[in-house]
């Protein structure tokens, strides 16, 4: 359970960087 909130976390972080890049 533990990877899927890490694989959403990333997923967050990758989306934000994306839009402020």
């Amino acid at each position: 359970m533990r990877s899927l909130v890490y694989l959403f976390l990333r997923d967050k972080l990758c989306g934000f960087e994306y839009k402020g890049g």
